[in-house]
């Protein structure tokens, strides 16, 4: 049903097409526009009408991005048939629903406008960018997943995935790139100098033993944020993995969540038993009665969920802990070697000096990094590393911790040789 008027006050067109209505209110749909001529007007019907007809142009769709489409309809409805959605939404949140520099943002675009070109224009500027081939078939394949339920479930007519060209490789850096384990790029580690300054400053922090945590058992930071006080064994000094906090957008929140939920850990192999250094066990009695300090302090305002560590209202830890990592690097910091400094700030005429800006150069998951390539150096056992880091199996410990084996390598190759000279 369309219908074209007349604006007396403009002398315009206006030209409006039902879209049915509403699948959950109820209430009617149009698409309305404006033209200089009725001659426009009705060109735009009869191309507007040709839409509908095929199934490009649906109520559901008009205002749907895909963003909103992937966290709000299409991952709710994938993890009820998976165990764990963990990785999926780890790439798609960064690659697709946030804005990335010198990446297109597909995440604000309108589902129905979506075209091949798009997603050309990602995965060449993913590879551009040096992610690694498997990289961006895995992101490809993901949306591609996503899409086809879309069109299965009549939400759009045909995928826009399906023609999507994914870059030639660069085999000479496919061969010496080293991803870290979300393919997220070359894996990053402190030195062990750069690990004690860190453990230093982290000692005085409020979330000491979060650090002493991280850094002893080579958690993912997820699975730290999912820790509950059950699963803490202070007689056996062990910690339980046994899930991953995962923060989710605002759909959940409706439905009387907090913004998160607990899923089961990466792979199968990532449950198990991880034993605790001393340190790390005594950090953990400190912090509970630290905890426990709080919520008398806070009384009926805390939020007792049973959580190892909380922010001061008892609520799981988790994307609020960007300024708290900044912080601590900023403190252990030498010389700029783990992180950025900015200028000195000019000092005003009044009221206090600006702090000096800083930029850290790694992410929280570069503790689990250090904690395994350290692991490797003091020992020379891969097999044992990739128990303790709980992999499925040790040739993804080998290649995510090549670079350490290649080093020893190195430094064996020149004492051997040094052996000979001595002798010569």
């Amino acid at each position: 049903m369309a219908s074209i008027r007349k604006i007396e006050k403009t002398g315009h067109w206006e030209a409006q097409i039902f879209l049915g209505k509403h699948p959950e209110t109820g209430k009617a749909r149009f698409i309305t526009k404006t033209c200089d001529s009725k001659k426009a007007a009705a060109e735009w019907v009869n191309k507007m009408e040709m839409q509908k007809a095929e199934g490009l142009c649906r109520p559901a769709l008009t205002k749907v991005t895909l963003a909103t489409y992937l966290m709000e309809t299409w991952l709710p409805r994938y993890r009820t048939q998976v165990r764990s959605t963990y990785t999926i939404e780890m790439v798609l949140g960064k690659w697709v629903c946030r804005p990335q520099p010198e990446t297109p943002f597909l995440g604000n675009k309108l589902l129905r406008k979506l075209t091949v070109a798009d997603f050309d224009k990602l995965y060449a500027a993913l590879a551009a960018q040096g992610m690694q081939l498997r990289g961006i078939q895995q992101v490809h394949a993901l949306l591609r997943r996503a899409l086809k339920s879309a069109v299965v479930k009549g939400e759009l007519p045909r995928n826009p995935t399906d023609g999507a060209t994914i870059p030639k490789p660069n085999v000479r850096a496919e061969i010496t790139c080293e991803d870290d384990e979300q393919d997220e790029g070359p894996v990053q580690y402190m030195v062990r100098e750069q690990a004690e300054r860190f453990l230093a400053a982290a000692k005085v922090d409020r979330l000491s033993a979060l650090w002493y945590l991280l850094l002893d058992t080579a958690l993912r930071p997820g699975e730290a944020f999912a820790l509950k006080w059950r699963h803490i064994d202070f007689e056996r000094g062990v910690v339980k993995v046994r899930g991953t906090l995962v923060r989710v957008r605002g759909a959940h929140r409706k439905k009387g969540r907090e913004g998160w939920i607990i899923t089961d850990p990466k792979t199968e192999s990532s449950k198990g038993d991880v034993p605790l250094s001393d340190d790390t066990v005594r950090e953990l009695r400190r912090w509970k009665v630290q905890q426990n300090k709080e919520r008398l302090q806070l009384g009926a305002e805390w939020q007792d969920q049973g959580f190892v560590f909380t922010t001061p209202f008892g609520t799981p830890l988790g994307n609020n802990m960007g300024r708290a990592w900044t912080r601590l690097l900023k403190q252990a910091d030498q010389d700029g070697d783990l992180g950025t400094w900015g200028p000195e700030p000019e000092k005003p005429s009044s009221g206090p000096t600006r702090e000096r800006s800083f930029t850290q150069k790694f992410s929280m998951y570069v503790l689990r990094h250090t904690r395994l390539t350290l692991l490797y150096e003091d020992t020379k056992d891969i097999l044992l590393v990739s128990r303790f880091a709980r992999h499925k199996n040790i040739s993804i410990t080998s290649r995510f911790y090549v670079h350490t084996k290649a080093e020893n390598s190195k430094q064996q190759a020149a004492v051997s040789f040094g052996r000979l000279t001595a002798t010569a």
